[in-house]
């Protein structure tokens, strides 16, 4: 009878220390600011919409090489392959199963992005934007078309990057893994005055991609070397004045 008590008063010292823990978490999210929801500065509380922030912190803790393994993490988000498009399409609540990601916007720092041809390839912005630069992503799940526009009718991705402190800084990174993948970075800031300040990124990503064995007809075996590669180079340029 004594061990369950014990085990008992364990457990509630165990969910009290747990509460207070947790009480000091919520008190840090809810004074996060977010600007996305109404292009204005307000408490994440008070925000029309559902929102998930992810910071420079949780970032770095996550290792991630690329900003698509960063939203593989985000709360009913994925990443999905579209044809030969590596990691082309962000889907938010499954909405989105077409080849184009045309049903999330990207911003970045509040200003649309979208590529010239149909507003929807996005490799080498999820692949190869350099994650040095980013300061916090603001995501929204729901439809954001009444101020954004083309391309939100499912969420939002506003990428918010870094702003030069007083003094500049320069960082780079190199890194070498599986299928010959070579990645490298630089990036930095620098400070010139209180009213001007320069960002920059630079990103590069050579990937040979996993083999694999395919027949060109169901009953007729290729002859020869019956494996191909994917193989993809991507590199990416930020330069971000902020005034």
């Amino acid at each position: 009878m004594k061990s369950i008590y014990k085990l008992l008063g364990i457990g509630v010292f165990a969910l009290l220390l747990n509460g207070q823990v947790l009480s000091q978490d919520i008190e840090t999210l809810w004074d996060i600011d977010v600007t996305t929801a109404s292009k204005h500065e307000e408490k994440i509380t008070d925000a029309p919409g559902i929102i998930t922030v992810v910071t420079k912190e949780e970032i770095q803790g996550f290792g991630a090489v690329t900003l698509s393994d960063v939203l593989n993490r985000v709360t009913s988000m994925y990443m999905i392959h579209a044809g030969t498009f590596m990691w082309n399409v962000g889907s938010i609540r499954g909405q989105n199963i077409s080849n184009s990601d045309n049903h999330v916007l990207i911003l970045i720092n509040g200003r649309p992005y979208r590529d010239g041809m149909s507003g929807g390839f996005n490799s080498v912005t999820y692949i190869a934007f350099p994650l040095e630069t980013i300061d916090h992503i603001e995501i929204i799940r729901g439809p954001g078309s009444v101020l954004y526009g083309t391309n939100a009718y499912s969420g939002v991705i506003n990428i918010i990057t870094n702003v030069a402190d007083e003094e500049s800084s320069y960082k780079a990174s190199l890194g070498y893994g599986s299928y010959n993948t070579l990645t490298g970075s630089f990036s930095g800031g620098v400070h010139f005055n209180e009213d001007l300040n320069l960002n920059f990124g630079l990103n590069y990503l050579n990937d040979n991609g996993p083999e694999f064995e395919f027949m060109d007809t169901p009953l007729q075996i290729p002859s020869g070397d019956s494996t191909i590669n994917i193989e993809s180079t991507l590199k990416s340029l930020n330069i971000l004045p902020a005034v």
